[in-house]
């Protein structure tokens, strides 16, 4: 018998139609499955969306369950993708890490949190040299510039990504938006535009440390995920490391791992010859359904 695992699951994701979401009474009524135990299916919405809580002391027959909603949900073909995935640490992605979602977590729009991005991606003195995740965006931008940029970003829908906070604290940021609002990969010559649409490009994540091996990671993505599909994306894509099953350092690591899209129901879509830390980088695409979630 396999041994028993606590699942659970962030409480305030968006949850877009076909996009699944954890959450807590979400404009939707709870389906109690009692006979398996403490296992919960929550349905949200007409997506019917299904996020999976099991208890620590949860029977066999509830953890078959939970393992069997999750893999649909993980599957390419299925309408919804779920944010449970494998947790792996920021600076060790091994494959081969236990399954397991940290409690406690609420991923959530920059917008209107400025002071939250900056306590993860800025610097401690505004006169201080740093990316302030401007690298992408447009790094000609002064760097005494640079709060002042991201400031009127996080002012705007649909703002430049998404933080992930662990018990009201801010812990990790993905930076995700339109291709088109990052100038160097509007005009990179490593990272190829693979159709004509504007696919919504998640760039960047950021964990503090003390909030490290814990699956944050994970979290954003999926995160980064539903609020695109809220704002009308079409297809989400990443350009994670190829790690060949071995350690990645965190500088290396910034851009993601394959494994890590892969886990979140993305597919290799094509080659790049960009690299991080040596290492080769893909095109990393993950399909939405069309319009889903469209905010309105």
């Amino acid at each position: 018998m396999r041994p028993h695992r606590s699942i659970d699951v962030p409480r305030r994701l968006p949850v877009p139609t076909g996009v699944i979401a954890g959450g807590s009474d979400v404009n939707g009524l709870p389906v109690d499955i009692s006979s398996t135990a403490d296992v919960r299916a929550f349905r949200f919405g007409p997506g019917h969306q299904v996020v999976v809580n099991a208890a620590p002391r949860a029977s066999s027959e509830a953890t078959d369950l939970v393992d069997k909603l999750r893999d649909e949900s993980l599957s390419p073909s299925s309408s919804s993708s779920s944010s449970c995935s494998r947790s792996m640490a920021h600076a060790d992605m091994s494959p081969a890490s236990p399954y397991r979602v940290p409690m406690g977590i609420e991923v959530l729009p920059a917008v209107g949190r400025f002071e939250d991005f900056a306590t993860v991606a800025g610097t401690r003195r505004p006169d201080a040299g740093g990316c302030w995740c401007m690298s992408y965006r447009d790094s000609r931008v002064p760097n005494l510039e640079r709060p002042a940029y991201m400031r009127r970003e996080c002012d705007e829908d649909p703002g430049p990504g998404v933080l992930a906070y662990v018990d009201g604290e801010v812990a990790g940021w993905c930076s995700i938006a339109p291709r088109s609002t990052y100038r160097r990969l509007m005009r990179s010559r490593t990272i190829p535009f693979l159709d004509e649409r504007d696919a919504w490009s998640a760039v960047c994540f950021v964990v503090r440390p003390g909030f490290r091996r814990r699956g944050l990671m994970h979290e954003l993505l999926a995160g980064g995920v539903a609020h695109a599909a809220a704002h009308g994306a079409e297809v989400v894509e990443g350009y994670p490391v190829e790690t060949g099953g071995t350690r990645v350092d965190v500088i290396s690591g910034y851009v993601g791992t394959v494994e890590l899209f892969e886990a979140a129901g993305f597919h290799r879509a094509g080659p790049t010859t960009a690299h991080s830390g040596h290492r080769e980088r893909w095109v990393m695409r993950r399909e939405l359904a069309r319009g889903a979630g469209a905010a309105g």
